[in-house]
Order: structure tokens, then sequence, then C-alpha cells
């Protein structure tokens, strides 16, 4: 090699030196941005997070009530009471008397004797 070539490249380098350098600058700033965003939208995320929370939590709170609402107004009593004294119903000095129902579930099946002497009792064979 020549100095001649030794010269070019040398110049080469001086005039990258400053394009480099900035490139490398670039890079940093770069990197400390993304960092810097992502802590910002996890900061963001985490305070949606505890609203949610909060939200949910008052929710429960009024589910809870609501409960407890419905049960005092489907009490037995109450309605008895309505019904005495709002509507009439049932007569001054009377009780009130309730049919309760159960849930019909397939798994309380009738053994087959029992039905057999159901339809003995009903008179059909």
């Amino acid at each position: 090699m020549t100095q001649k070539d030794n010269s070019k490249k040398s110049i080469i380098k001086i005039l990258l030196w400053p394009f480099k350098s900035y490139l490398r600058i670039l890079g940093v700033v770069i990197v400390i941005g993304a960092y810097q965003y992502q802590s910002i939208q996890i900061d963001i995320l985490a305070r949606e997070i505890r609203s949610l929370e909060l939200r949910r939590n008052q929710l429960v709170s009024e589910n809870t009530t609501l409960h407890v609402q419905m049960d005092q107004l489907t009490h037995i009593n109450r309605i008895e009471k309505l019904a005495r004294d709002k509507f009439g119903l049932i007569a001054p000095g009377r009780k009130m008397e309730k049919l309760v129902m159960k849930p019909f579930s397939h798994d309380k099946d009738i053994p087959f004797k029992k039905q057999e002497k159901n339809i003995q009792l009903a008179g059909v064979k």
C-alpha cells in the first residue's frame, strides 16, 4: 500500500468519526427512551389495575347489599304481612299456610316397587 492509499483511509476515518459518534449517541438515546416509555406504560397500566380493583370491590359490596335486600323482601313474614294488611288475602286471626316445593332432581327416581304400590292404590293394574 502506498502512502496515498493510507492518507485516503485516514481522511475517511476522520470524516466518519463524528458520524460514528453520532450513531452511538443516538443508539444510547433510543435505548434510554425505550426504557422510559416502558416505565410510563407500566405506571399507566398499574393505575388502571388499581382503579379496576376498586371498582370490582365496589360492585361486590353493592351485590352483597342487593342480596341482603332481596332476602329481606322475599322473607315469608314480610309476604304474610303484605298479604294480610295490604291485600286482605288472609283473614284476621287465621294463620297463613306455606307450601314448600323442593326443586326437581333426576337423581331421586322412584323405586319400581313403590311405583307398583302407588298404581295398586289408585286402582289401576
